[in-house]
């Protein structure tokens, strides 16, 4: 057991009265702080995922792993890194104790292939400390934990799969004990001459998994049991989407009645009914740019606004590649949900403050944005009224971020 592995279980334990179901530490804190202690309101702080490039062709690399940056109540302090490799998608645990970064490797220690990193995370400073690394069969481009706390899953793009791996009460990663394979291939004669799955969305039952693949234009959908650790493919049960839409991330309503996905290929919003865990029903596409416009079309990322009544989405005029003949747009989006039928309306849009916003959150009443070649994040403020977003107000230089987390407020006692 190394040092560091000690030392991020000794902070958990010595927080923890106990291990809850969730399969996290639960912190039990004092009703009322002992007089020795004061209680203080902890500031948010956001963790960024990095890639080492902005674009494929850069010669050096410019980023290095995991920044975080801090509020001290009056103004962002940061960014403090965390090496790790090419950390794209970072997930933290719904105890906010671990973070599980997907680490976009084409290749670890000679074997192809990516890898996943776990964390601890100082409940208090917010440092990372490593606790373990797994290998996965391609490069993970994005997962989700079930509602459990006990599995993360993972799509990886280039190897076309799913995997499952089991996190222990401690953060530590298990093997995965699903490894699914995707099978297809749809019209793109380069980008789409084999699967690669691009997203991880499950139901809020906890039952029910869809796995948008952009190589096959196909939504896929797994059958979760987190009681025996299974997930089941079930093929017959996928949802085919008009070609070249190339489907990237998926979110799925509080009902669970509905999925909203952000297709890369065509930027577009799809609406998507679930009807039955055998049965999804495409019922509404949103196009987020002119149905005239010429140039590339490339959807980047989709959340939830903090009240349910609006999500936000980005367009990026040009990718990792570089800038193509006929540049697309750089583009925040926002549209109003209805709801009683769950279908959207374009509400409006606005210039992004960057190039290429891969990734975005809400948090602070506005809109986190990180745009991965300018190598900056922004913040927008919210209109809560009309879910409208203004000018950026805050701007933080981070290099190449191509995830974004904010962390919330949370109280804690401390030694003064």
């Amino acid at each position: 057991m190394g040092i560091a592995y000690r030392l991020a279980l000794d902070i958990v334990n010595n927080l923890a009265n106990t291990f809850g179901d969730s399969g996290c530490a639960r912190v039990m804190l004092p009703l009322s702080p002992p007089t020795s202690h004061r209680e203080k309101t902890m500031p948010p702080r956001l963790y960024v995922g990095t890639l080492q490039k902005a674009y494929h062709a850069q010669e050096n690399p410019s980023a290095f792993g995991i920044y975080r940056w801090d509020h001290d109540g009056e103004g962002w302090r940061g960014p403090a890194l965390t090496p790790t490799p090419q950390p794209g998608w970072l997930v933290i645990s719904p105890c906010g104790g671990f973070l599980y970064a997907m680490n976009e490797l084409r290749e670890v220690d000679g074997v192809a292939g990516g890898a996943i990193t776990a964390f601890a995370i100082h409940p208090r400073s917010g440092d990372l400390i490593e606790l373990n690394r797994r290998k996965t069969g391609g490069n993970p481009c994005h997962g989700a934990i079930d509602a459990t706390g006990r599995y993360l899953l993972v799509s990886t793009f280039h190897g076309g799969m799913v995997e499952m791996f089991p996190l222990a009460p401690d953060g530590l990663l298990g093997e995965a004990v699903v490894v699914n394979r995707h099978q297809g291939s749809s019209l793109h004669p380069k980008r789409q001459t084999a699967p690669h799955p691009h997203g991880i969305a499950i139901t809020p039952d906890n039952r029910l998994v869809l796995v948008p693949d952009l190589g096959t234009d196909r939504i896929e959908v797994y059958e979760l049991d987190a009681v025996q650790g299974t997930l089941r493919h079930l093929p017959e049960a996928a949802l085919v989407l008009p070609p070249l839409s190339g489907p990237r991330h998926a979110l799925i309503s509080p009902s669970g009645q509905w999925a909203y996905i952000i297709a890369e290929m065509s930027a577009q919003i799809m609406v998507v009914a679930i009807e039955t865990p055998h049965r999804l029903r495409l019922v509404q596409c949103i196009d987020l740019l002119p149905a005239q416009f010429s140039g590339l079309r490339s959807g980047g990322e989709l959340v939830w606004g903090d009240d349910g009544r609006f999500l936000y989405a980005t367009t990026r005029s040009h990718g990792s590649s570089g800038m193509p003949d006929k540049p697309g747009v750089d583009g925040l989006y926002w549209l109003a949900i209805d709801q009683d039928s769950g279908l959207l309306t374009l509400a409006g849009s606005r210039p992004a403050h960057g190039l290429i916003p891969r990734d975005c959150a809400v948090a602070d009443g506005g809109l986190w944005v990180a745009h991965q070649a300018s190598s900056l994040l922004s913040w927008h403020p919210i209109d809560r009224a009309t879910g409208a977003l203004g000018a950026a107000e805050h701007v933080l230089e981070t290099p190449v971020p191509a995830c974004i987390i904010p962390c919330p407020a949370a109280k804690t006692p401390y030694q003064p």
